[in-house]
């Protein structure tokens, strides 16, 4: 059976081999909350050149330049639903699982530790 997984390792291997890695340092959970930190970067400076869509009114001082121009700065960064807005959003929920990941990571780090006290303790009692 040992020959059995060590066959099917080796083809995974192979499989993988040269292809990009998520897990660098071999600590999954840091990795993830490393990966939606970088998400969260990008999201926000996406985000930044927003705030400029609609700042010159292109059509000329009518009616409808000025109406076209408003609704272009609501939807792309004034207004509460704007793109600029929705994506400072998405940008926090990152940041926020990335707490929740690190969170995680403390939790079975220390639970982790605990049990291997427990067993050296109950080791030392036989």
């Amino acid at each position: 059976m040992d020959r059995d997984v060590e066959e099917i390792r080796r083809r995974a291997q192979e499989r993988v081999a040269g292809r990009s890695s998520m897990v660098m340092d071999g600590d999954v959970i840091e990795e993830l909350a490393r990966a939606h930190e970088r998400h969260a970067q990008r999201v926000r400076e996406a985000a930044a050149p927003l705030g400029e869509v609609g700042r010159f009114n292109h059509l000329g001082e009518t009616t409808e330049g000025r109406t076209v121009t408003a609704h272009y700065r609501a939807s792309a960064s004034d207004g509460p639903d704007s793109l600029k807005n929705s994506m400072v959003e998405i940008a926090s929920a990152a940041d926020k699982i990335v707490g929740g990941l690190r969170a995680v990571a403390k939790v079975l780090g220390e639970t982790e530790s605990d049990s291997v006290h427990s067993i050296e303790n109950a080791r030392g009692e036989f």
